[in-house]
């Protein structure tokens, strides 16, 4: 078992190991919160914010991130699956209407410092009996206070992982009574201790101003797992001297001459409104002027002001200032294109083209520049909840209800979708599901459409399904309808009207028959319904003899026409 000793040696390797991410994290984060300094605008101008960093990360998850997560379960059991599928997805629910919400953070944790850390651990609460929330939590983290070693398995566990950061006592004397505090550190004041937890699939330490606060010091992990998930933002690559500031790089890395030029620009635009909106009074005075008098001048709204006893050629004006002009105008314009183009989602809201086919393909490139990150975050959720079935299975009292011990004996392989759908991209993809479905006569059944297509889930696609055979059976069964039919018209003493119906169709059903019972027609008989024969000249005369034609054969001039009249 590791000791102490061992544990601080690996605190200070990794501590040098991450020097360069944190320093860069650090810088990114001031762009993030819109804080990073600009020496760029000096005295009379003033720094305007406008908090682009902010909507980069907000505006992005927002729209790409869906508010109706799914989870999807396959063990090769279906009824196991549909078992597991809904207490996943009950989770998920959870989840999301949880504050902060879990896979939001871990998708901004990805944009702003280039990684993110999830971590399952089992519920003390429910373990102590309350079985309200769930048997298993899913936190969430600042990936600036987790250092994890470089060594991961296929799913981004890390070997172990060590936490460091400042911790207010009170809180430390809260969850864990027998501390003793050893610095005395006074619980009035904002002092703070130092906390350190270490992980691996074997050993848990926890200290806090290096005092263990577990009993036994280091203890046994009983889930034989780091319970921690790490996924990487994908903007960055894998040096071949191991440098991890190269291969963690979050959104902010290489955009951040352009936010600080676009703050650079707003604010001196600004400034010169601002300052020609209030342009500076000059008096220009040849002699003495009563100091007191000019000081004392007011220039608001309906303002009187009286300079007395000024000597001769004493001249009032404004500063000559003139508004910004066009070329910085447009120099703004062509950096808020060029912030457009790396996140498309900071013009969420409004039209991003002529046509809902170019807002589409807008929306459908944004999506594509992100595709690693969203991809992350499902694996990192998906490989979560399979971590919190292993859990459960080691930890019985934990199981919840709707499943069984033995459903979590079988390999568990979980999907989640988190990816918000785009509005005209989910009708085109639900319209080409219909076209493979074609009624049940086409290349995919009715549950591959409903999941892949439509965007059910496991539980949601089988009550459809048992739904649509139950209607089948009774409200489109026209057996089951002429019964219904039997039994309103018992009921409310229309028998005899329904009787009258009954003959009706009888007669109409033996007129039927009778003419199918017909022989078909001969050759000679089709011809002649075909084709009708050209009349004599005989029957054309007969026709034009009688009264509908008096005047067979007369013909009528036109009245003579004189020019002028």
């Amino acid at each position: 078992m590791i000791t102490v000793e061992q544990i601080k040696k690996y605190k200070t390797r990794y501590e040098e190991l991450y020097k360069g991410v944190r320093a860069e994290q650090k810088i990114d984060m001031t762009y993030r919160e819109d804080k990073f300094a600009v020496p760029e605008i000096q005295d009379p101008h003033t720094v305007y914010r406008t908090g682009v960093g902010h909507q980069m990360v907000e505006n992005t998850t927002a729209h790409v991130i869906t508010t109706s997560p799914k989870a999807f379960i396959d063990t090769g059991n279906k009824e196991i699956d549909n078992n597991l599928s809904k207490v996943a997805n009950r989770w998920l629910d959870i989840l999301r209407r949880q504050n902060p919400n879990v896979y939001k953070d871990l998708f901004k944790n990805k944009l702003g410092e280039g990684e993110s850390y999830l971590q399952v651990v089992h519920s003390e609460d429910w373990l102590n009996g309350n079985t309200n929330w769930m048997p298993i939590d899913f936190v969430t983290r600042s990936p600036m206070v987790i250092w994890g070693s470089p060594e991961e398995d296929k799913d981004g566990v890390p070997e172990r992982v060590l936490i460091w950061y400042e911790r207010f006592p009170w809180d430390v004397i809260y969850k864990y009574p027998n501390w003793g505090n050893p610095k005395r550190r006074d619980l009035d004041k904002s002092e703070k201790v130092d906390w350190l937890e270490y992980w691996d699939k074997d050993v848990r330490y926890w200290e806090a101003d290096g005092e263990p606060v577990l009993k036994k010091g280091t203890n046994p992990n009983v889930c034989k797992r780091v319970p921690f998930i790490r996924k990487y933002s994908g903007m960055g690559y894998r040096s071949q001297d191991g440098d991890l500031s190269k291969l963690i790089v979050g959104l902010f890395r290489h955009s951040r001459d352009l936010l600080k030029a676009e703050c650079v620009a707003h604010s001196n635009i600004m400034s010169i409104l601002t300052l020609f909106a209030a342009r500076d009074k000059i008096i220009l005075s040849p002699g003495a002027v009563n100091e007191e008098q000019v000081r004392a001048l007011q220039f608001g709204g309906y303002n009187i002001n009286v300079l007395s006893n000024l000597p001769t050629g004493t001249e009032y004006k404004n500063d000559d200032l003139i508004s910004p002009p066009p070329e910085m105008l447009r120099h703004h314009a062509d950096l808020l294109l060029r912030l457009n183009q790396l996140c498309p989602f900071l013009m969420a809201g409004f039209p991003m083209g002529d046509s809902g086919r170019q807002q589409g393909m807008t929306t459908s490139a944004g999506h594509k520049l992100i595709e690693n990150m969203i991809g992350g975050t499902e694996l990192q959720v998906a490989t979560g909840i399979e971590m919190a079935f292993d859990i459960i299975k080691k930890i019985p009292k934990l199981l919840p209800e709707g499943i069984n011990k033995s459903d979590l004996d079988r390999e568990i392989h979980c999907r989640v979708e988190l990816r918000a759908d785009d509005p005209i991209e989910r009708a085109n993809k639900i319209t080409l599901g219909d076209r493979l479905y074609a009624q049940g006569n086409g290349s995919i059944d009715l549950r591959t459409f409903l999941i892949e297509y439509v965007g059910k889930t496991q539980d949601e696609t089988e009550k459809i399904i048992v739904q649509k055979i139950i209607d089948k059976m009774t409200i489109y069964n026209p057996n089951v309808e002429q019964v219904w039919g039997m039994v309103f018209a018992e009921e409310t003493g229309m028998q005899g009207y329904l009787e009258k119906i009954k003959q009706q169709g009888q007669m109409e059903q033996e007129k039927a028959q009778g003419l199918q019972n017909m022989p078909p027609p001969s050759t000679q008989e089709r011809t002649q319904g075909q084709f009708r024969p050209k009349p004599t000249p005989e029957e054309i005369d007969k026709v034009f003899a009688s009264r509908e034609y008096p005047n067979k054969g007369a013909r009528t001039p036109p009245p003579a026409y004189t020019r002028g009249q």
